[in-house]
């Protein structure tokens, strides 16, 4: 079984995505929204996000 890498996340395909996407995204904004999302970073199982004190 192959992991997701960060190039393979899209927010059309997030199982989260009914939790913060608009109701009503038509295909062309979502694939705005794509372009402009930075994955960033990936976090894994266990690890800290924040803690309390940090600086956001």
């Amino acid at each position: 079984m192959r992991l997701a890498t960060i190039s393979d996340l899209k927010c059309g395909e997030c199982a989260l995505g009914k939790l913060c996407l608009p109701v009503g995204v038509n295909p062309a904004q979502m694939a705005s929204l794509e372009e402009i999302v930075d994955a960033g970073r990936v976090f894994h199982e266990g690890e800290r996000v924040y803690s309390e004190g940090q600086n956001f």
